[in-house]
């Protein structure tokens, strides 16, 4: 029995050295000592396998098989991770795995509108959706409005709150105040409590310094007298059509006002209604307004380009005097009278041709045109007013046919004129006439001499007295030339 159980025991013996690669001792030998070898590590221990060396006896080594790889713990995008393997013996290797990044995703902004907020650009991480970049809110836009519509998003402009106004009539009402509203931008209602707006009453935001424009709906017919006069910060004005008559003085000493466009509703303008409005450049008139009264645009010291209606019978007196700005105009052929003073101090004005079918220049209608080097006299007019031409710089003047008459100084102070031709039907010329053109050489006459001596006030001109006279004079009459 002893026999036996020692048998036993020497066969699974062998049996366990065999799984594991060792050659078993002989029974007869003694067993190796229990101290483990430095390069072969007992089962269940983990391998470095950059610390494995060969033993000098390759025979007697023990070879692992490992099996596949397997993940113990994932990598993230920031953290390292693990995997391992083992051998049948039991023993395990482990190696780290590099932490995978982040993924970038953008994520894309969007554009604010008006009235909703938009985001910026930014990114996250598709794996593990971190926010790499922060996307930030961008306020609404707020409406960008001109002449009453938001140009980004086409939405009409609210009426403004806190006008006044009262019951014009038992069907409509006027706008008489600017009352609680602080708006720099009014924009007029078409209606309050249920009657149409037809009038902007005398004076209704007369010197309201902080209305910067004013949106006036197609339901106003009227704008009254001083309506706006002394808005210094009013840059722009919507008149509509609809609108009939301006009255005087309306946008007087508006002195930021830069455009204005009279819409062809209108047909009359009160006097003065754009005086002083030194930053107007520009002006329309409509087709309907007959008559420029007095001073409509005087001392529109900025103004440099008017366009005038054709069915314009009537520039009123110092229509656009002192337009300092004012390079060329172009009149009508409807033009039938030109008052007094009507372009006196246009000190930029070039040049000027008068239609034929203008009957009266008014006495200082083109006095200190400074610039003025060319102009055509009309031929439909007979008399010459005192002083319509004085101080100008053109050269050559031709008065035309038909004159009967130059009246005192009508032609005065020209320092650079030089040649005058004066019609055959002249029988009048003030001895003022020419005074202190002192450039004055040559007088070319249409008719004979013996007509000459006819005429009355020749002998009393000192001017005419030291030019040279050419009688007889044919050519036809032609605009001035340098």
């Amino acid at each position: 029995m002893k026999k036996y159980c020692l048998f036993l025991f020497f066969a699974l013996f062998v049996f366990l050295c065999c799984s594991c690669g060792r050659q078993p001792n002989p029974p007869s030998q003694a067993l190796p000592s229990a101290q483990p070898s430095s390069s072969t590590p007992s089962a269940g221990e983990t391998l470095d396998p950059t610390s494995v060396t060969e033993t000098s006896t390759p025979s007697a080594e023990h070879l692992h098989t490992f099996g596949e790889w397997k993940v113990v713990k994932e990598a993230t995008c920031v953290s390292e991770g693990q995997k391992e393997r083992s051998c049948a013996c039991g023993l395990t290797e482990r190696e780290t795995v590099p932490a995978v990044g982040h993924t970038t995703v953008a994520d894309p902004g969007t554009t604010p509108t008006c009235t909703e907020e938009g985001l910026t650009a930014g990114s996250h991480c598709a794996l593990c959706g971190k926010i790499l970049e922060d996307q930030h809110a961008l306020p609404p836009l707020g409406h960008d409005y001109q002449n009453g519509v938001c140009v980004r998003c086409g939405a009409e402009q609210p009426p403004s709150t806190g006008l006044v106004f009262s019951g014009d009539s038992m069907d409509s009402c006027k706008l008489i105040g600017i009352g609680n509203c602080f708006d720099s931008t009014v924009v007029i209602p078409d209606e309050y409590e249920g009657k149409p707006v037809r009038a902007i009453g005398a004076d209704a935001f007369a010197k309201a310094t902080r209305v910067r424009s004013v949106i006036i709906p197609d339901s106003v017919h009227v704008i009254e007298r001083d309506a706006f006069s002394g808005c210094g910060s009013l840059e722009s004005v919507l008149i509509p059509e609809g609108v009939v008559w301006i009255y005087a003085e309306a946008f007087r000493d508006c002195t930021a006002l830069k455009t204005v466009k009279i819409p062809d509703s209108v047909t009359i303008l009160g006097a003065g209604a754009f005086w002083g409005c030194s930053s107007l450049t520009e002006a329309v008139i409509g087709k309907r307004v007959t008559k420029l009264p007095k001073q409509l645009f005087t001392y529109c010291r900025s103004l440099e380009s008017v366009t005038l209606p054709e069915g314009l019978t009537e520039i009123g007196s110092s229509a656009f005097m002192n337009c300092e700005a004012l390079k060329d105009l172009t009149l009508p052929e409807s033009l039938r009278s030109i008052a007094d003073n009507a372009f006196a101090s246009c000190k930029s004005l070039a040049a000027l041709t008068i239609p034929d079918g203008v009957t009266t220049i008014g006495a200082f209608a083109i006095s200190n045109c400074t610039s003025l080097s060319q102009v055509l006299l009309p031929s439909g007019i007979t008399k010459l007013e005192g002083v319509v031409l004085n101080s100008c710089s053109f050269e050559f003047i031709s008065v035309p046919e038909g004159v009967r008459t130059i009246e005192e100084s009508a032609i005065s102070s020209c320092p650079s004129l030089k040649t005058v031709i004066l019609p055959r039907s002249l029988e009048k010329i003030d001895p003022t006439v020419f005074s202190d053109c002192e450039a004055l050489a040559t007088v070319l006459f249409r008719g004979t001499e013996d007509e000459w001596q006819k005429i009355e006030g020749v002998a009393e001109n000192e001017q005419l007295a030291g030019a040279q006279i050419i009688f007889s004079y044919k050519v036809p009459d032609y605009p001035i030339r340098l």
